[in-house]
């Protein structure tokens, strides 16, 4: 979400962390695990993705981010 604001907003750049997942797909993330933007505890880099992408890491935050879940760094490139 906050790449996509920037990106409507006229931004020509924005910072990003990025991680890898346990079947190396990079996925934009800054902290090694789930606990505060999801409540869970699980490590980013113990994950697939497929397990990264059923995580809801936006409802904390906002409930109008409901549902978001973690990019990963081609979509990013892509958006």
């Amino acid at each position: 979400a906050a790449v996509r604001d920037a990106i409507e907003a006229g931004a020509d750049r924005v910072e990003i962390d990025v991680r890898l997942a346990r079947d190396g797909a990079v996925v934009l993330m800054h902290d090694l695990d789930f606990r505060r933007v999801a409540g869970d505890a699980r490590r980013v880099g113990d994950l697939s993705l497929a397990d990264i992408q059923q995580i809801d890491v936006g409802s904390w935050f906002n409930p109008r981010f409901a549902g978001e879940r973690v990019p990963t760094l081609d979509e990013t490139i892509e958006a």
